[in-house]
């Protein structure tokens, strides 16, 4: 699996589209830049799920709203919902429907 990252740009509120040159983490900070890695997965509409993405999936018979993070403790991504983490291989039955709804950076709508 081919690791992919994407950078916003605190300054200006935007994604930067084009290729940057990756420095230590403490220097894109001093820059004002939050780096985002992708899980590797997929939502229903084939959008590429990262490190802060809310999403909306189905799990048994119940709907939940989670944002993606990577868990230090737990080496791998999970689902924060209502500051309950959990790993994202536990809801892996539900990754049909998975939508994506937003990212941290966007207001809610």
């Amino acid at each position: 699996m081919k690791i992919k990252f994407r950078f916003w740009d605190e300054k200006f509120n935007c994604w930067i589209k084009e290729p940057i040159s990756v420095y230590p983490d403490t220097e894109m900070v001093k820059q004002g830049i939050i780096i985002q890695q992708s899980t590797g997965l997929f939502d229903i509409d084939g959008k590429e799920i990262y490190e802060g993405d809310f999403i909306d999936f189905k799990y048994t018979a119940n709907n939940y709203t989670g944002v993606v993070k990577w868990l230090d403790k737990h080496a791998c991504f999970g689902i924060i919902i209502e500051n309950n983490a959990s790993s994202l291989d536990t809801w892996i039955d539900g990754w049909r429907s998975v939508k994506i709804i937003r990212n941290i950076f966007e207001q809610k709508g």
